[in-house]
């Protein structure tokens, strides 16, 4: 799911440390939302930092003057490059933070400029009488931009593609704050479903009752399947080993480089290993989160511990740490090499994607790590 917001939910959190922003980037993470902005919110944001900059310059220009002067010069405030120049640089940091925390910006819309103006003419949202001050026009582009995130669906219940929050309720919303009947019907008119767009006004409420929620949810799974090992039909344990079953990390463990030379996963001095057992898998962690398409991810950090017997050169040996140095079989197997035996602890990452309510796996993705420590 898509989730756009409006210049009023970040108004003068310049820096994207606000409250909201956190919760929302934090939420978003782990239920599988699309943060996105349209472009024209930034354009907003860098105007009100602007506006903030010439709010305070005389200030600011007062002050340089007395700074300078008991220096016995007396600069003077460029003004105008001064407010540009910070402008640019706020505009370069305020997109480059929107980057970090994964929020999309979502390009102006291509618009049918006489399409808007009828609109406009007739008073139909987000427009509004002239009378009122601005009529409208940039949050018509708004809508614009949140309708060229809307695709067709032909499934027969629909979901909510988008949803939409802003506080601005008098231009978006109907008597009821939910999205006003000008727009639904854009909507129908443009072939896609009335409720792909959800408003939500109230983002105290939406945390409590959607997002929290959500993450209860999440938190529920996560503990049965840590506590009791299962949820509705997915069993973490058995599904754990019958992943990583004897022949597949036998296998995993004795591949080695397309040259034939060291394995993959193994440290450098053990040769030609050999696999005597491998015990079972331990569950170090288990993460679950959302996907946007609404299957769930819960990603598992597995251990398996291996005993193995393998070759180590005699000069090699020296050189292991004292306390992972492994047993010796045969010290003089031949003139260079001694016959060894230990155990290495193998972790797995394991990324099961299943169904929304786990009632089925619909793929697996196992990451193994090398191997650093003999025990």
């Amino acid at each position: 799911m898509k989730l756009v917001f409006d210049t009023n939910i970040i108004h003068k959190d310049f820096h994207l440390h606000g409250s909201r922003i956190i919760k929302l980037t934090s939420a978003a993470n782990q239920l599988g939302y699309d943060l996105m902005i349209p472009d024209i919110v930034v354009d907003e944001m860098v105007c009100q930092y602007r506006k903030v900059l010439l709010q305070h310059l005389p200030g600011y220009a007062e002050l340089l003057m007395l700074v300078t002067r008991t220096q016995g010069r007396a600069e003077k405030l460029d003004k105008d490059s001064f407010i540009n120049d910070k402008t640019k640089e706020y505009e370069a940091f305020f997109r480059s933070r929107l980057n970090a925390l994964g929020i999309k910006v979502i390009n102006y819309p291509k618009v049918d400029i006489k399409e808007l103006v009828s609109k406009e003419l007739n008073i139909k949202k987000p427009f509004k009488e002239f009378k009122e001050g601005n009529v409208g026009y940039r949050d018509a582009l708004i809508w614009e931009t949140i309708k060229s995130e809307c695709s067709i669906q032909k499934a027969l219940i629909e979901d909510p593609q988008i949803v939409f929050l802003s506080e601005n309720t008098k231009d978006f919303a109907g008597s009821d704050n939910a999205l006003h009947p000008d727009l639904v019907q854009e909507l129908k008119n443009a072939g896609l479903a009335e409720n792909c767009v959800m408003l939500i006004s109230d983002v105290i409420t939406f945390f409590e009752t959607q997002i929290n929620t959500e993450l209860e949810l999440l938190e529920q799974i996560k503990n049965a399947l840590v506590k009791i090992g299962k949820f509705n039909r997915f069993e973490i344990n058995e599904e754990v080993k019958r992943v990583l079953n004897e022949e597949y990390v036998t296998e995993v463990l004795e591949e080695t480089d397309y040259d034939g030379g060291e394995h993959f996963h193994l440290p450098g001095y053990m040769e030609d290993p050999t696999i005597s057992s491998v015990n079972t898998p331990t569950i170090e962690d288990v993460t679950v989160r959302r996907l946007t398409d609404q299957t769930v991810l819960i990603e598992v950090e597995v251990t398996v511990n291996v005993d193995l017997n393998f070759f180590v050169f005699k000069a090699d040996y020296l050189l292991i740490d004292e306390d992972k140095a492994p047993s010796i079989l045969d010290d003089d197997w031949n003139d260079h090499y001694m016959w060894c035996e230990g155990s290495v602890d193998v972790p797995f990452q394991l990324a099961f994607r299943t169904t929304p309510k786990l009632g089925k796996i619909l793929s697996v993705d196992v990451q193994v790590e090398e191997v650093l420590n003999t025990l």
